[in-house]
């Protein structure tokens, strides 16, 4: 009976490593795919906080597009193959406030560069 949980206990931890992975691999795969849109985050805030990004658009759905470190920079990619259009970016600290963008126009294939401590979002 112990055996059984402990390899019970085993395949969760595996499990939810897997899942981890997808989830984590799903925002970065399409690197260089002409249909995403780079989102590169500098993570400059004032307060360090690790940060969950998302990208809303013009009906205010939010779609999570990854993390970034604090303290740290780190470029994520959407899936703009859906539709080009206005969108706001939202950063959520672990403390729970949030940062958002004002609207930008995107279109696939382009770069956004998010400065979080002065939220300016520029077009590369």
């Amino acid at each position: 009976m112990l055996r059984a949980r402990a390899a019970l206990a085993a395949l969760l931890v595996v499990l939810a490593a897997a899942a981890s992975a997808c989830a984590s691999g799903a925002a970065g795969s399409q690197a260089g795919s002409a249909n995403s849109i780079s989102v590169r985050v500098n993570n400059d805030l004032v307060v360090p906080s690790v940060l969950s990004v998302y990208i809303l658009n013009d009906l205010g759905q939010r779609r999570l597009i990854g993390s970034v470190p604090s303290n740290g920079s780190t470029t994520l990619r959407y899936d703009a193959s859906l539709s080009s259009g206005r969108y706001r970016l939202l950063a959520r600290t672990t403390g729970g406030a949030e940062i958002a963008s004002n609207p930008i126009t995107v279109s696939a294939g382009e770069t956004l560069v998010w400065r979080l401590a002065s939220n300016i979002v520029t077009v590369e």
